[in-house]
């Protein structure tokens, strides 16, 4: 009785340490546009999907003014996406 208390008491551990790994990945993936904008240092570029063209180009714009940096965008129709490149 002990030996299986024990082997679902770890089972149980380890389903919560990937959930914790797991939760720790998806926190890191979702990060807001501007986040990622104000992270970005000269030269670095961001690669977004196509549907959000209109809104990554409008915050490159709005954020780029008030912070004073320059943000060069693209849109790729073949991989449809859009690449945001930091230029100053």
């Amino acid at each position: 009785m002990f030996g299986l208390y024990s082997q679902n008491a770890y089972l149980r551990n380890i389903k919560l340490i990937k959930s914790i790994q797991i939760g720790k990945i998806m926190a890191e993936k979702v990060k807001s546009l501007r986040q990622q904008l104000m992270e970005m240092e000269v030269g670095d570029i961001l690669t977004c999907p196509l549907d959000n063209l209109t809104s990554v180009r409008a915050a490159c714009s709005n954020y780029g003014l008030q912070w004073d940096k320059k943000f060069l965008t693209e849109s790729h129709r073949e991989n449809r996406t859009v690449t945001v490149t930091r230029t100053r």
